[in-house]
This record gives C-alpha cells, structure tokens and sequence, in this order.
C-alpha cells in the first residue's frame, strides 16, 4: 500500500484508493486523485511511503506529526513576544514529544541547519533544566554549538556565490547543503527508536488542537 503522509498537515493519504486519513482515528474521506494535492498544499514535508496497513501509515504520519510539533514547540519556547508562561508549556509539550517520539536527533538536526536568528531568547532556559531535562539539554547543545554553526554556514553561503550567480539557486543547494551538513554532525547520536506510544497530558491534547 503507498500512502503519502504529512507531519505539518497531520493527515496522510491513501494512493488507491484515494483517500485522506486524519490521526485522529475518524473515518477516512474519499477523494479523487487530482484532490491529492489539494490535502497537503503549502506542505514541505510531504513523502511517499510504501507500507503493509493503514496503522502502519498512521504510526508513520504520527512520529512526522510529533518532530514538526516538538520543532515548533521549541522555537515557540524561544520566541520572546510569547507570554513567558506559554514559553514554559511549549517547553513542556517539546518534552514530552521529545520522550515519547525520539525527537531528540530530528531537532539537532534542524536545529544546527544554521544560526539561530538574533531575537532569540534564551532567558527561560535555565528554568527547564530540571523539569524539562532533554529539551534543556538540546538547546544547551545547539546554544553552545552557534559559533561552528555560523562558521560552517558562512562558509556554504560564500563557497557557492562562486559557483552560481542566481540568488534563487544558491538559497536552494544552501538548504540542501546545511542539512546534509547537520545530519552528518549529529548521526552518531540518532536513535533506532521510533516508538509511537500515546501522548497524555491536558498540554499535548491542547496543542494537537491548536497547532
């Protein structure tokens, strides 16, 4: 069975036949194929995937579904026009995705791609070291890593200004490149753990909703 999935999205599609699932469990929507498109517009995370049953599709779909949350959670978390009590909540929803997903080597990932920009606040951070012990230790990482970061990134952006003139292409092998780059530095800290074990807590079941 090919299932297109999509974690931002939250929905996943079955190819024939034609049909949109949501994670929710509820009874999935018919569509005709030229509609496919349609279900994951403005997606950046959209795959194909081959798999035995449709469970295994969503369980696919969830673990896609929990990296883009706990992702959005931590630059939520770090965004100083966030009230500072939202801030700690996303922090604690990035933790519990990060222990009941693995999230751990998808947000160093993304989050060693390149610098983090200047408004970023990291004032909150000492506040989760003990209540939120991996998201604290992910961002200590990724804070003490910024000045490699910037170096490496710089050195793309320069290198390829000598190999291709359009703006539009150099900002498109840029994203290419820093995330080969980035996965490459944190491979030796992936996880084979993909388990999908049930999200509890009022915070998760609000932020499903929301986000």
């Amino acid at each position: 069975m090919e299932f297109i999935i999509s974690g931002q999205a939250g929905v996943f599609a079955s190819l024939k036949p034609a049909a949109l699932y949501s994670l929710d469990g509820e009874a999935p929507v018919a569509l005709k194929g030229h509609n496919l498109g349609l279900a994951f517009h403005g997606c950046s995370d959209t795959k194909r995937i081959a798999v035995h049953s449709v469970d295994q599709a969503r369980r696919e779909c969830e673990l896609s579904w929990a990296k883009d949350r706990s992702l959005r959670c931590i630059l939520q978390f770090l965004d100083p026009t966030e009230e500072p009590s939202d801030r700690l909540e996303f922090a604690e929803c990035a933790e519990e995705l990060i222990r009941d997903f693995s999230t751990r080597a998808f947000l160093l990932d993304q989050l060693s791609c390149s610098p983090l920009p200047d408004l970023t606040d990291f004032t909150l951070v000492a506040n989760i070291k003990t209540s939120c012990p991996e998201t604290w230790s992910i961002l200590d990482e990724v804070l003490a890593n910024q000045p490699i970061i910037r170096t490496v990134s710089e050195a793309l952006q320069n290198k390829l200004k000598e190999f291709l003139d359009d703006p539009k292409q150099r900002a498109a092998m840029f994203d290419a490149l820093r995330v080969r780059v980035s996965v490459r530095w944190h491979s030796y800290e992936r996880r084979t753990s993909t388990s999908t074990a049930g999200i509890s807590g009022t915070s998760l079941s609000r932020l499903r909703r929301a986000l």
